[in-house]
């Protein structure tokens, strides 16, 4: 399979859009809080495709989108050392595409691209118990830093 990276183009949204649902749908199991049924947007594809401090990228086999990452720069935060940190979201890959590497082709491109952006402090969310996700992030230098927890009365 040969595999492309390109930066994201707003008429890719639709297909943006519908690899944002499957991965609700995917994380629905995780969490309770995601409403059962219906569309629920993450983010605003169109909003981050236009985004100077974005870097949004699709993989490609030929003409197909299979799967997709942003990275994005988060300025003024009291919490970091430089002000400014890396944030990346929307990791999806189609199903039938996932353990191909094409995760680890996205980060390395987000993560070169905060690189070059003199960004050095990156972060990214997922949920504990996908621990396919959590040991793909670790395998790519992640390591847990904050644990969210969550409480909801019987």
């Amino acid at each position: 399979m040969e595999l492309n990276l390109r930066k994201a183009r707003i008429e890719d949204a639709e297909i943006l859009e519908e690899l944002q649902q499957t991965l609700v749908k995917f994380e629905r199991k995780f969490d309770s809080g995601i409403p059962a049924k219906g569309n629920v947007y993450y983010y605003d594809v169109k909003k981050l495709i236009r985004d100077k401090k974005t870097h949004f990228i699709v993989a490609e086999t030929g003409n197909e989108i299979i799967g997709c990452g942003f990275g994005q720069i988060r300025k003024n935060l009291d919490w970091v050392k430089d002000k400014k940190m890396g944030y990346i979201g929307l990791m999806v890959i189609k199903e039938k595409f996932r353990r191909n590497e094409t995760g680890r082709f996205i980060i390395e491109n987000l993560t070169e691209w905060f690189r070059r952006k003199k960004i050095s402090h990156i972060i990214l969310e997922t949920y504990c118990k996908n621990i396919n996700a959590v040991s793909a992030y670790r395998k790519y230098g992640f390591q847990e830093f904050v644990l969210q927890m969550k409480y909801k009365p019987e």
